[in-house]
């Protein structure tokens, strides 16, 4: 694919990233401009990606190169930190799980690690525990609930997702009455927050809690809109967050 890029100078950064394609044009009196007045980039920065390989497996696969471009020493400890939030969201939406990052001996990067840890420093205006951890959390409580091969159960109460589909087949209720659809029944899409909302909404609570062989389903779907109302809602109180935090440890 031709861009009409230019590689060699030194992109800005932005959120931690370079600025794809920006030094682009197609005027040759343009780019010797560029030449002559922009810094040419001294350093090289590599991000390599190494797998971890499963416990019945010696051999470690061979790590591979995300990404590579050049650069300057105009950059910041928090420019790396952004860029590794960056790097682990975008792999968190494409199911890949990062569990850390490592590097050379760089002074900016050791502070970086200082920051995140919260050792002998904060961050008040730069918040790293962001709240995809808590969505992640919640998405994995969904796909465990809607897995065909997972078998959960609270004490002698079964929790299945058979209780919802009972919901979606009953000819008495309209979809006003839960407002599921079935796509909140398939685990294809294995971020789909918004299916968590929908499954756990008050309408859904109440009629599951009609049936009394659906009490563990019910604890299950319970927990988990404890977990989002504490953890995500933005418009709960302290007091209230206080009481579902430990409402919710106590299920």
């Amino acid at each position: 694919m031709h861009t009409n890029s230019f590689i060699g100078f030194s992109t800005p950064l932005s959120g931690g990233v370079p600025s794809p394609c920006h030094f682009k044009t197609d005027s040759i009196s343009e780019l010797k401009l560029w030449m002559d007045k922009n810094e040419k980039t001294p350093l090289l920065n590599i991000h390599c990606v190494q797998a971890i390989p499963p416990p019945n497996q010696t051999v470690a696969p061979p790590s591979f190169v995300l990404a590579g471009y050049g650069t300057s020493s105009k950059y910041t400890s928090l420019d790396i930190l952004r860029r590794w939030l960056f790097i682990h969201k975008n792999s968190i939406e494409q199911n890949v799980r990062i569990l850390g990052f490592s590097t050379d001996a760089d002074n900016k990067y050791f502070r970086a690690m200082r920051l995140m840890s919260g050792f002998y420093a904060s961050l008040s205006n730069f918040d790293v525990h962001v709240d995809s951890y808590v969505t992640h959390l919640v998405t994995k409580l969904r796909n465990r609930l809607l897995s065909a091969t997972a078998a959960l159960q609270v004490g002698d109460k079964c929790i299945t997702m058979k209780h919802l589909q009972q919901l979606l087949d009953n000819e008495e209720l309209i979809r006003l009455d839960h407002e599921l659809t079935q796509s909140d029944l398939k685990p294809t899409d294995r971020q789909n927050f918004r299916s968590c909302l929908r499954i756990t909404s008050c309408d859904v609570l109440n009629l599951i809690a009609r049936d009394d062989n659906s009490n563990g389903t019910y604890m299950y779907l319970k927990l988990i809109k404890l977990i989002i109302t504490s953890y995500i809602e933005p418009t709960t109180s302290i007091e209230e967050r206080m009481f579902q935090l430990h409402y919710s440890g106590s299920l």
